[in-house]
């Protein structure tokens, strides 16, 4: 049976700890990526439908 150590496993993360920091800031990334082109889609559409007229 395999015995599982807590300290080993801190010692392992601690190790992989900038892969860990790498991958969270690219998965922050792209939500903010995301969220940055969503708004601007948002932005583009509201500016085109203020060129036409309440009877539009």
């Amino acid at each position: 049976m395999w015995d599982f150590s807590v300290g080993r496993a801190l010692d392992l993360m601690l190790k992989t700890l900038p892969f860990v920091l790498l991958r969270m800031a690219v998965y922050f990334g792209a939500a903010l990526a995301y969220v940055l082109v969503t708004g601007a889609g948002a932005g583009i559409g509201w500016g085109i439908g203020g060129f036409g007229d309440t009877g539009f």
